[in-house]
């Protein structure tokens, strides 16, 4: 179109046309004429590149959305599960905690001792052992047994010390104290100690003060001597004792004595 302006009052008027009319114009003056010229487009074809533009940008808005989602969602399970193992560590350490303390509630509360030791066998914890030194729990702390005055009665320290060696348990451990003529008896038992990669770590164990126990055992075994000595001397009937080895007698009763008429030193 080609429209033709006469006054600034009056309206533009069709000068001439070149093609048909179509939905959208667009005014442009000529410079130095009194001439605009008006260019049509189709709506569709100029809407055209903008509905694919916004639909490349919804697109991928979407995927972009999507992803973040995704994104959030799998943080999210990752904090819960990361929340989930923090609980159960720090329930497992409240456990473990409670578990220590019932031990050495129970410890403190009955007549045991617990201890621990390196990898050389020097105590390096006692919870209470005031019998194995003279000068209390302290100074047994990086000392071994057999550096505490201690003797053992059912075995020797060479064979503990083969047996801490070789890394075995073991149970029972009956010790000797004598201290100011005063004999205190001591009963040990320990296990090996690894840690994750199987190394040896030294030994953890209770003890125990049985000196009272022991006092008892030997009255009971005294007692029960005498009244067999007592039924063995007044039996009317011979009666003697041999060495299973050497078959040599180390007791006869007087029943014996006088029906084979022996004294008692032949």
């Amino acid at each position: 179109f080609f429209f033709k302006q006469k006054t600034a009052y009056e309206d533009y008027k069709v000068t001439g046309v070149q093609t048909c009319a179509l939905p959208i114009f667009s005014f442009r003056p000529v410079t130095g004429y009194p001439l605009s010229v008006v260019v049509g487009e189709d709506e569709a074809k100029v809407t055209e590149g903008v509905a694919s533009v916004r639909r490349t940008y919804l697109a991928a808005a979407a995927m972009i959305s999507l992803a973040a989602v995704l994104v959030i969602g799998m943080l999210t399970l990752a904090i819960q599960r990361e929340r989930r193992r923090v609980a159960e560590r720090m329930l497992a350490n409240q456990q473990l905690s409670a578990s220590e303390q019932r031990f050495r509630d129970l410890t403190e509360l009955s007549s045991d001792w617990w201890w621990e030791q390196d990898i050389n066998c020097r105590f390096t914890y006692l919870s209470s052992a005031p019998e194995l030194s003279d000068t209390g729990t302290a100074s047994c702390i990086g000392k071994t047994c057999w550096e505490l005055g201690c003797a053992p009665v059912d075995t020797t320290w060479d064979a503990h010390r083969a047996q801490c060696e070789a890394r075995e348990p073991f149970d029972d451990l009956l010790l000797k104290h004598e201290s100011a003529g005063v004999t205190r008896y001591l009963l040990i038992s320990g296990r090996p100690v690894f840690d994750g990669h199987g190394e040896f770590t030294g030994y953890r164990g209770v003890g125990a003060d049985i000196t009272e126990q022991r006092r008892r055992a030997d009255n009971l075994l005294k007692a029960s001597d005498e009244r067999y000595r007592h039924i063995f001397d007044a039996s009317p009937l011979p009666m003697w004792v041999r060495d299973a080895e050497t078959q040599r007698c180390l007791s006869v009763n007087d029943a014996a004595l006088s029906a084979y008429g022996y004294a008692r030193d032949e």
